[in-house]
């Protein structure tokens, strides 16, 4: 339903698809230039939750000493 008639085109479908989506500032910080890509994937991954702590690996029933004495 990108036109106005209701009807589907090409051109419609074409301005759904290139319509920009508003800037988040978190992404301007996490793939900002200068950075190297490990880091960038590293933040990226921290923000999203997916960060391969302790608690992360017992969910997936991996069971590792964390600390060595």
């Amino acid at each position: 339903m990108g036109s106005h008639s209701g009807l589907f085109s090409v051109r419609s479908a074409w301005e759904l698809m290139r319509r920009k989506k508003e800037k988040v500032d978190k992404y301007e910080l996490m793939w900002g230039k200068g950075l190297p890509f490990k880091i960038n994937f590293f933040l990226w991954r921290a923000w999203k939750g997916r960060i391969a702590t302790d608690d992360y690996l017992k969910r997936m029933r991996i069971n590792i000493v964390s600390r060595c004495w």
